[in-house]
């Protein structure tokens, strides 16, 4: 990286003077591809009856359908002490709320359409 005039970072030119089309990553893309990687990480078994304070029992008697409902409703809850700055909201909670939710709307096609775009991030 080099310093320009203006004070501004710029990435170093290639070989041949051009500008190097190696852009640095955006801070967006990072948290994107550390919550994909939750996603991936995600187990229905180990992290649900901590996000939804249920029994692995209930859980494994609940529909996909009513599962997802309770997912989006806790996220909601979350969501809602978030923008109002309740004492008990918390930022890894919501997180992993919305990294259950994905992961579990793509285990199901037919719902993954519908719940896309009621998604609350």
């Amino acid at each position: 990286m080099l310093a320009t005039s203006s004070g501004r970072r710029s990435f170093a030119p290639c070989e041949d003077g051009r500008p190097s089309p190696i852009a640095p990553p955006s801070p967006r893309g990072l948290v994107e591809a550390q919550l994909r990687h939750g996603e991936s990480e995600y187990r229905r078994y180990r992290d649900l009856p901590g996000l939804l304070h249920l029994f692995p029992d209930e859980i494994k008697a609940m529909e996909h359908r009513d599962l997802l409902s309770r997912l989006l409703l806790a996220l909601r809850a979350e969501r809602r002490r978030g923008r109002a700055s309740h004492w008990r909201y918390s930022l890894s909670r919501h997180i992993a709320l919305w990294q259950a939710f994905r992961s579990e709307s793509r285990k199901s096609p037919k719902t993954e359409a519908t719940n896309r775009r009621n998604i609350p991030v």
